[in-house]
C-alpha cells in the first residue's frame, strides 16, 4: 500500500471527493 499511496498521491485529490460523497451516503444508511 505504500507504493500505491505514493503513486496516487495525486490522483487520491480528485477521488477523495467523489469517493467520500458515495461512501458517506452509505455509511449514514447502515447507520441510520
Amino acid at each position: 500500500m505504500g507504493d500505491f499511496n505514493a503513486r496516487t498521491g495525486q490522483e487520491q485529490h480528485q477521488t477523495m471527493p467523489k469517493t467520500v460523497g458515495p461512501h458517506t451516503t452509505d455509511v449514514k444508511n447502515e447507520n441510520g
